[in-house]
């Protein structure tokens, strides 16, 4: 897993200074929010832990913005006193990095990609970075990027009109002592001088990611951010619990988990079966699944409600007091207490 990111945030924004002429570009306002954040958050959800700000044009700025805004944030910032090119402001972030991987972002592009996916290919190409690469149709701003079947980048093409390719969408996985050890000096360009002068080696690997990208280096784009990063309105009515379950799977197994089943009521009438305390969920599940044994079954749950359930079907119970720590034990409907669910996977 990833857990550390550098953000790229030290750019001149020139191509947007008629756009936003007094701050740095990462800090743009869009969708009501400095750009930033929106890429901050991107990450959060990825499960990314620790960040390294690698800061240059007006810096304070950011800074400030960090300490107010993201404060809970376990972050660390770098500053460049002289541009120093995107490698060495990736070279000098990379020497405050705690963790063997990292993934590096730009501060002013988000682009949603499957960071667990990235690892996977990273290591299984024993890579020295990993590119994360998104398709695109009828564009001149970006070059072309080449992989064979094994992943592993073969060729970088310069700007011009493509009908279609992978261009570098600007997000790495890259290993960070692998990085250092190489002799690049201090100032360089990572695009030219790093990935393009050692994909030869065979060390520099490449993902197909077509996650929402978005670039806003340019005016034109900028404005598109506006309307495509915008909060939509919450509408409880559109809730559907069948899509929630699915990303939860989908989110389980990809981290090596399984869920059999899954049984939900949305009768609100108290003496529905299938309304907890009532046990006919777990009657339901007993049916699908006859092997399952209650009185070799544990109902885990942080509420009254839940441990009603578990002895209802005759289940044993444990109580899991993260949001109800008032509740008394010992307590006649509870066989064990633990203060998270972490406590308690420890004690299995």
């Amino acid at each position: 897993m990833i857990k550390e990111a550098i953000i790229l945030a030290g750019g001149l924004g020139t191509r947007l200074r008629d756009t936003v002429p007094d701050l740095p570009k990462c800090m743009a306002p869009v969708a009501g929010e400095p750009f930033l954040t929106h890429v901050i958050r991107s990450l959060l959800a990825n499960g990314i832990q620790k960040f390294i700000f690698s800061l240059g044009y007006k810096h304070e700025i950011i800074e400030l913005f960090l300490e107010e805004r993201f404060a809970t944030l376990d972050y660390k910032c770098v500053i460049e006193d002289d541009p120093l090119g995107t490698g060495g402001a990736i070279q000098l972030a990379c020497e405050q990095a705690s963790e063997e991987n990292v993934l590096i972002v730009n501060g002013d592009t988000l682009f949603k990609i499957n960071v667990s996916g990235m690892l996977e290919v990273h290591k299984k190409q024993n890579a020295e970075c990993t590119i994360a690469l998104k398709p695109m149709q009828n564009f001149d701003r970006y070059g072309v990027v080449e992989l064979n079947k094994e992943n592993l980048v073969t060729k970088f093409c310069e700007k011009q009109f493509y009908k279609e390719g992978l261009i570098n969408g600007g997000v790495y996985v890259l290993n960070v002592p692998t990085f250092l050890s190489r002799d690049l000096g201090n100032k360089f360009s990572f695009e030219k001088d790093y990935l393009e002068a050692f994909y030869h080696e065979n060390k520099i690997a490449g993902i197909i990611q077509d996650g929402y990208f978005i670039d806003i280096g340019i005016p034109k784009d900028f404005e598109k951010a506006q309307f495509e990063l915008k909060q939509p309105p919450l509408d409880l009515k559109k809730i559907d619990s069948t899509g929630i379950h699915e990303h939860m799977l989908a989110e389980i197994q990809s981290n090596g988990g399984r869920i059999d089943k899954i049984y939900f009521c949305i009768s609100t009438e108290k003496t529905a079966f299938n309304r907890k305390p009532n046990p006919g969920m777990a009657l339901l599940a007993r049916k699908d699944f006859p092997e399952v044994d209650f009185s070799k079954s544990i109902m885990v749950g942080n509420k009254l409600t839940d441990m009603l359930f578990g002895r209802n079907a005759g289940i044993f119970t444990v109580f899991v007091a993260t949001t109800n720590p008032d509740i008394a034990f010992p307590h006649p409907d509870i066989d064990l207490r633990f203060n998270n669910l972490l406590e308690f996977a420890k004690a299995l």
